[in-house]
């Protein structure tokens, strides 16, 4: 499963997604990071 999902992040991230791949845990601060991120290069 695991590599299923590298393997389909990876294609999206070709296709220019942006991919946040975090356990449960940790994926509402890893989206907030990724968003301060996208937003302080002018991706949004």
């Amino acid at each position: 499963a695991r590599g299923d999902r590298r393997a389909v992040a990876s294609r999206l991230r070709g296709h220019g997604v942006d991919v946040v791949d975090a356990p449960p845990e940790d994926l509402a601060p890893a989206l907030a990071d990724h968003y301060l991120a996208m937003k302080a290069t002018g991706r949004l």
